[in-house]
């Protein structure tokens, strides 16, 4: 579970989807609407699945957020902002920025999780040019970047 916090009170409990990372999504949409959640994330994985298995578009995921009474919070996460994770062997949970960005704007989210994946640890100067890239990168489709 995660909160957004404003003033030391949660303005909204939302569910992270890797806590029901295979979980399809219209099943974690019903889950996370009946538990009371307010807010979702959603992993590449999930709605990879929603479009090419259960025939649901972006627009159609949107609804049944709303549907629900659920909105999302965020796309988690994104790994191939770090130069030296581009030359990793990509997983079912991996998706480059461009995607990221459709899929969050288009599901009315405001943020992509940034995920620092590298197996040559942390290079600070490398590292914080390519987090400002992509924090311009998301900024141009009017969203935020959190790390």
């Amino acid at each position: 579970m995660t909160g957004v916090a404003r003033g030391g009170l949660v303005e909204r409990l939302a569910l992270m989807n890797g806590c029901l990372a295979t979980v399809p999504f219209r099943r974690f949409v019903a889950l996370a609407a009946a538990a009371g959640f307010e807010a979702v994330s959603c992993w590449p994985n999930v709605w990879r699945h929603a479009r090419r298995k259960d025939g649901l578009d972006l627009a159609g995921m949107r609804m049944l957020l709303q549907d629900n009474g659920l909105v999302l919070t965020d796309c988690d996460g994104c790994r191939e902002w770090v130069g030296s994770a581009l030359g990793t062997a990509a997983t079912a949970i991996d998706a480059d920025r461009h995607e990221m960005f459709e899929v969050c704007s288009a599901l009315g989210g405001t943020t992509i999780t940034a995920v620092h994946d590298t197996g040559d640890g942390l290079d600070l100067d490398r590292d914080a040019a390519a987090l400002a890239r992509l924090c311009d990168d998301a900024a141009e489709h009017g969203l935020r970047v959190a790390l």
